[in-house]
């Protein structure tokens, strides 16, 4: 299919929706149920690969929470998968905000999308090197994640 469908369906849903977490699954999402107003723009992304979901402890259950804000770390991580482009697989720390501990959906190491987001020049910390991963992402910046604070 065209880029630029993936593209437009994936602003669409972040910008009305929601939280995109992070296992990657062939099964739908066990809170996300057909009648939720995104359920098809979801399920379209998931099974894209642009998505994931947060697994259970007991590894049984795979959760989206579909009425949870995003954060500009999970965005950026979508943003990349979108665009197709690959973790770094030698990252340099992008952003002092940004430490080889942090993590995407409970299991997803941060670090190299980040990396690869930066080098791309999709995103930009702000003048002391920050980028606040963990921030809720503001609609305005869903086009243009690389604002400053």
């Amino acid at each position: 299919m065209k880029k630029g469908f993936w593209i437009l369906t994936f602003l669409f849903t972040v910008f009305f929706s929601t939280h995109c977490y992070g296992i990657s699954s062939d099964r739908p999402y066990d809170d996300l149920h057909k009648s939720h107003w995104a359920y098809e723009y979801i399920e379209t992304l998931r099974k894209e690969n642009i998505t994931d979901g947060w697994i259970s402890s007991s590894n049984t259950r795979i959760y989206f929470y579909p009425d949870n804000p995003i954060n500009r770390g999970e965005y950026t991580l979508m943003m990349v998968k979108t665009l197709g482009l690959q973790p770094d697989p030698a990252p340099s720390q992008p952003f002092i905000d940004v430490t080889p501990k942090l993590k995407f959906y409970n299991r997803i190491d941060a670090l190299p999308w980040l990396s690869t987001a930066r080098q791309a020049g999709l995103i930009h910390g702000d003048r002391l090197g920050r980028f606040f991963p963990e921030d809720p992402i503001r609609r305005f910046k869903l086009v243009r994640p690389d604002l400053n604070q």
